[in-house]
């Protein structure tokens, strides 16, 4: 199964996780404050998991294929990784 973005967007929360558990590959995170902000990429797009560690949940999943919105993660992504 593979969906586009609007078509993932759609879906519930619960069911949009499980689906980046089962084909996102996951490319970086963000901490601070508490949160963690989780990147994959998720067939042609991205999404960025927001969760609450001292809740233990998710808050949010941003999905996007802008390149401006992975300027946080850049300067630690391995793109060796993404080739493989």
């Amino acid at each position: 199964m593979k969906l586009g973005l609007y078509e993932y967007n759609i879906l519930p929360i619960a069911e949009q996780a499980n689906l980046l558990w089962e084909h996102g590959t996951y490319l970086q995170n963000l901490d601070g404050l508490g949160k963690r902000y989780v990147l994959y990429q998720l067939w042609d797009f991205f999404v960025e998991l927001h969760y609450d560690a001292d809740y233990n949940q998710i808050e949010k999943l941003r999905t996007f294929k802008s390149n401006r919105a992975l300027e946080p993660y850049l300067n630690d992504i391995n793109l060796a990784d993404l080739l493989r």
